[in-house]
């Protein structure tokens, strides 16, 4: 929802399967769409995982947030790099919580589908749910032309197959 906040961004939800306390996830935005991000809609998506986490659960797990940390002291390079970890979720919740509350239809729309995709096993591939962006409601209404665009980059298996073996390897990177 934070990628989609004022535009279309395909991509997709990669959510790992296992229950244990350092499961992760993020959202893996196709290639195409990476040039028209600016720096604070990455900050923004980097902050989206700890703020939902803060929105349904109220709390977070700083140790799953590993790569959407290291993804924002990237883009903002002016962040006091002696900030722990817990006062970088307070800084995000402070920048944009209510940016994100604004989306708040939206999320809980799709944390339902989520939470029954998931349930179901729909989009499982080896271990980790992968979730395509066109079966999402979106922040922003689609176009039609968008909207098939987004099924071609996204639907595919071997689309899906190629996000799930990134996301291993991005995972020993972070």
């Amino acid at each position: 929802m934070a990628a989609n906040e004022t535009g279309l961004v395909a991509g997709h939800l990669m959510i790992g399967a296992s229950d244990d306390e350092t499961t992760s996830g993020r959202f893996v935005i196709v290639d195409e769409y990476l040039p028209r991000l600016g720096v604070d809609q990455c900050a923004f998506i980097s902050a989206a995982g700890a703020l939902a986490e803060l929105c349904f659960c109220d709390l977070t797990n700083p140790a799953r947030l590993g790569p959407d940390i290291a993804a924002f002291r990237t883009v903002l390079t002016r962040i006091d790099p002696r900030l722990t970890n817990a006062g970088l979720i307070g800084l995000w919740q402070d920048r944009y919580e209510t940016r994100f509350a604004a989306l708040a239809d939206a999320l809980d729309m799709n944390f339902e589908i989520c939470h029954r995709l998931c349930e179901r096993g729909e989009f499982l591939l080896d271990g980790v749910h992968v979730i395509p962006s066109h079966v999402l409601v979106p922040a922003v209404p689609r176009e039609r032309h968008a909207l098939d665009a987004e099924i071609v980059q996204t639907a595919p298996l071997s689309v899906r197959q190629k996000v799930r073996q990134d996301f291993d390897r991005l995972r020993y990177l972070a």
